[in-house]
């Protein structure tokens, strides 16, 4: 049953979720067919590949992505995570 509030986030995650770099609370305009896609992205840990991870999965797609940084990957995760209640698929690696 859908209440409204799936992916919301308390306070405190919220500046958490600031911190993540790439993450934030940006309306992404959503695409159907990009909602059911599969993304992968390299390089998605840092930088604008953060900020791609965190909007496509914004917008309902499935998403995997590497990165260098194991931590900047981890805390993304975890941050959409708590944002959105859906984790990416990540993997630390050099690629």
């Amino acid at each position: 049953m859908h209440d409204g509030h799936e992916g919301e986030a308390s306070a405190a995650q919220q500046s958490k979720l600031i911190a993540a770099e790439g993450v934030t609370d940006f309306a992404y305009t959503r695409y159907a067919d990009l909602a059911s896609s599969r993304v992968f992205i390299t390089g998605g840990g840092s930088g604008i590949g953060a900020y791609l991870v965190h909007a496509f999965a914004a917008i309902g797609a499935e998403v995997g992505f590497v990165s260098l940084s194991a931590e900047g990957g981890k805390v993304l995760v975890d941050a959409i995570a708590a944002q959105q209640g859906r984790r990416p698929w990540f993997r630390a690696c050099d690629i």
